[in-house]
């Protein structure tokens, strides 16, 4: 029998994938990393997966040094069909004009009028829009008197909330309502609202039911103290019916006003009331008083429990249903020892307002400024918020739009508007009719315009989940 060898005294060879392998195979696991970095890109925003789908935004101040006047409450925004109107205040003449933008064509090109122009002694703020049935525009605005010399109000700049100067002694700000029938072109019926003026300059708001009643609610001085006072009228604007104080307490300040009205014509109008607040400006709780006829308002009420006392809740947006069913977001203070520190809450009522749900935050750490955030509601039921914000992954603002298909128990997650990703995007409005929207920002970063200016751009929106 032959003698075997003796490979003991001889190093083990293991097998080629046995010493090698694990080499290949981090080295396969690296040339897959670096596939996918190149086709993925990570570093590279991307929108988030929603069924709102924008157009690319549309520039619609034609020239530069445009430097409107904000207004937190009614849409800035109307849509008719075809027809969509934005409109905003010009600063480049003095006194500024009120500015119209206007499409027929779904928002793809705008052309741009004026509503009223400069006058001499005269300030022209915080416009608003809506149209009726028959395609009429309606644009209520403020103008003071002749023999103002200085006006200022609560406004934006840079994503910073500022508390006007009280206006000169003497100065009278009236509410004044235009309707244009062909689209924009003329003003035929300019009126104002001589009953409903406002000595605070806080905006005047207003909604329409679907028989064409416009309602107003704006700040009137009533027996030397500040009221919320509403009117309406039934005629087109003809006429107005005598105002009526829906607010009651005889002391404090009552600021940003809001309104909805349903289509049956139910109306809900909310305000910040600083009635018990010290004389920080952050501070208020949100009332309001509510109608089913749109006529007889029931007593005011405070609507929401606030996160703090002192209470810190301001700029109310409010949308109403004809069920019944009340939509609130406001910006409130939750931390005690940080005043600079507040979100976006969110309450609804399905009981017109007898009862709310205990307020939720909405995109915490995501929403950057919650004074400029506005709901509206739009087909089926649907709720579309807009405001401005930061994504995490991005580090910079834009505006942006979220969806709730169920009266806001939840909401899609936030997704930008536009491509224009700046400290200097501001004040979002919107207007829904159907599936599309149409959404209406600002921007002090335009790369052609001068430091300093600020531009109007305009974006169309379509909800996906509604076509058809």
């Amino acid at each position: 029998m032959a003698e075997g060898r003796d490979y003991s005294h001889e190093a083990y060879q293991a097998p080629f994938l046995e010493r090698y392998g694990p080499m290949l195979g981090g080295g396969l696991l690296l040339v897959g990393l670096a596939s996918w970095l190149l086709m993925a890109k990570p570093w590279e925003y991307r929108r988030p997966t929603s069924a709102l789908k924008a157009d690319p935004a549309i520039r619609l101040s034609k020239a530069e040094s445009v430097v409107p006047v904000f207004s937190r409450q009614t849409s800035r925004v109307a849509i008719h069909g075809s027809a969509v109107y934005v409109t905003w205040v010009d600063t480049r003449t003095d006194p500024p004009s009120l500015l119209l933008a206007t499409s027929t064509d779904s928002g793809k090109t705008f052309a741009e009028r004026v509503v009223e122009a400069p006058e001499a002694g005269r300030q022209l703020l915080d416009p608003s829009l809506l149209t009726d049935a028959q395609g009429s525009l309606y644009c209520l605005y403020t103008y003071s008197k002749a023999d103002t010399k200085r006006l200022s109000t609560t406004s934006i700049q840079g994503n910073q909330r500022t508390e006007g100067a009280s206006l000169n002694s003497g100065t009278q700000v009236f509410s004044r309502l235009a309707r244009s029938d062909d689209g924009g072109v003329s003003w035929p019926v300019i009126r104002d609202v001589a009953s409903v003026y406002s000595p605070v300059l806080s905006s005047p708001v207003m909604g329409m039911d679907s028989k064409g009643t416009i309602y107003l609610a704006a700040l009137g001085l009533t027996g030397g103290q500040e009221q919320v006072v509403a009117t309406r009228t039934v005629n087109r604007g003809d006429s107005f019916e005598p105002d009526v104080q829906v607010s009651m307490a005889p002391k404090g300040r009552r600021r940003d006003l809001a309104i909805a009205v349903s289509p049956a014509g139910r109306v809900a109008i909310l305000w910040s009331d600083l009635r018990n607040a010290t004389d920080l400006p952050e501070n208020g709780e949100i009332f309001g008083a509510l109608a089913n006829a749109g006529k007889d308002f029931s007593p005011e009420v405070q609507l929401i429990k606030p996160a703090l006392k002192p209470p810190r809740q301001r700029y109310p947006s409010v949308s109403l249903t004809d069920a019944g069913e009340l939509s609130v977001i406001f910006e409130e203070g939750i931390e005690k020892e940080r005043r600079d520190r507040t979100v976006l809450r969110y309450a609804h009522s399905r009981t017109f307002g007898a009862e709310f749900a205990p307020a939720q935050t909405l995109f915490a750490k995501q929403v950057d400024n919650p004074s400029a955030a506005q709901l509206v509601t739009g087909r089926e039921g649907y709720l579309y918020l807009t405001c401005v914000g930061t994504l995490t992954d991005l580090g910079q603002p834009t505006a942006l739009v979220a969806q709730s298909k169920n009266g806001g128990k939840s909401f899609s997650a936030l997704t930008p508007v536009t491509d224009r990703f700046a400290p200097t995007v501001q004040n979002p409005a919107i207007a829904v009719q159907g599936n599309t929207m149409v959404i209406s920002f600002f921007d002090f970063n335009d790369p052609k315009g001068k430091p300093g200016t600020q531009e109007v751009y305009a974006v169309r929106l379509v909800d996906e989940d509604l076509r058809g």
